[in-house]
């Protein structure tokens, strides 16, 4: 079952970052506690370590329904906007 998930962290003065995402639970599951880096997502030489937590995400929807609109009208993509952590996941 997929769920729309925000992704929220606040970096000060350098400003924030935010994201609205579709994955399945399983699969943040796995990605929860890993370390993200971000380079020049907040201009030139920033360079960011995150750990992916239920900090940095909120639950938005569990709509099956609305879920598969947004996935449909953002032409079937998982991202629905801004940053998607887990993009930045690194395959070992």
């Amino acid at each position: 079952m997929k769920r729309l998930y925000r992704f929220y962290l606040d970096c000060g003065p350098m400003g924030d970052l935010e994201g609205l995402f579709i994955t399945t639970k399983e699969v943040l599951n796995k990605a929860l506690g890993q370390t993200i880096y971000l380079y020049d997502v907040l201009g030139k030489h920033s360079e960011l370590e995150v750990t992916i937590s239920s900090d940095t995400l909120t639950l938005m929807s569990e709509d099956q329904d609305k879920i598969e609109w947004l996935q449909q009208i953002n032409g079937g993509f998982e991202t629905i906007s801004g940053l998607n952590p887990l993009e930045y996941i690194e395959e070992e």
